[in-house]
């Protein structure tokens, strides 16, 4: 007998190829939350990054994770900013199925 899992929002994930690093950047976003989290996994030689830039395209926090994490809500930020903001994301074999505010 076998068990099969479900990833929570695991239907489909970005990432980088042939071990290259991904970039991409959100429209702007407005969030009823303070806090911001990621449903991912990352390779034990990856990394993610995570820049969130001001509706002037100033950074306002930046925060990396490290290879070895494999969360469904892993802290990112934990305070966000009240206006529009933009995410800016750099994966390197890394898989990020949602972020969550």
């Amino acid at each position: 007998f076998g068990l099969l899992e479900y990833r929570q929002d695991g239907f489909f994930y970005l990432t980088g190829k042939d071990g290259k690093t991904a970039v991409f950047e959100t429209v702007p976003l407005l969030s009823r939350n303070s806090k911001m989290t990621a449903n991912i996994e990352i390779e034990a030689d990856g990394f993610a990054k995570f820049t969130i830039l001001d509706e002037n395209g100033k950074v306002f926090a930046e925060k990396t994770l490290a290879g070895g994490t494999d969360e469904i809500t892993a802290a990112v930020f934990e305070k966000l900013p009240e206006g529009k903001f933009t995410v800016r994301a750099e994966l390197k074999n890394a898989r990020l199925y949602t972020l969550g505010f």
